[in-house]
């Protein structure tokens, strides 16, 4: 059960990047490759990533 719920957070985030890649690259008239959209993707999950590492050790500390 625990890994089925892990297989359908995998699937969701790669779902919702996959998404925002789409919608910014269609908000900025980007065609081709789309690398700058994408590049933006990328920074935003290392952001979210970021502020997940720092919300973890906050609770860590407070044990």
């Amino acid at each position: 059960m625990r890994l089925i719920r892990w297989v359908v957070f995998a699937l969701t985030a790669a779902f919702a990047s996959f998404l925002t890649w789409i919608i910014i690259g269609n908000t900025l008239g980007e065609q081709g490759d789309g690398a700058f959209s994408l590049t933006a993707v990328i920074v935003l999950q290392n952001c979210v990533i970021i502020v997940m590492l720092a919300a973890v050790l906050a609770r860590l500390n407070n044990r």
